[in-house]
């Protein structure tokens, strides 16, 4: 139920091109800024070094593997952000 009011009201962000990100926290902060995205929890399917040890430096950012995310979780964060193949693997669990 809470994935899906999540989504219903538009704080699920599926993340592309996680390969091609600079590892550079500042500038992935300021993309999750400048779209409004606060207090995200991030979960993924597969380790992209770049993407994980840049976001995984910024405050009130969780970072999970997708097989490892609960519903508390989702509760207590305001947005999910996930790569496509957690997408897929979420969505086909959830609807």
């Amino acid at each position: 139920i809470v994935l899906k009011d999540k989504m219903a009201n538009g704080k699920v962000v599926i993340l592309q091109g996680l390969q091609e990100l600079p590892i550079s926290t500042k500038e992935l902060n300021a993309k999750l800024v400048s779209n409004e995205i606060v207090n995200p929890l991030v979960a993924y399917g597969e380790i992209v070094d770049n993407f994980n040890k840049s976001i995984r430096n910024i405050k009130g950012v969780k970072l999970l593997n997708s097989s490892a995310l609960k519903v508390y979780d989702l509760i207590n964060h305001d947005f999910l952000l996930l790569d496509e193949g957690s997408y897929e693997k979420v969505k086909n669990e959830v609807l």
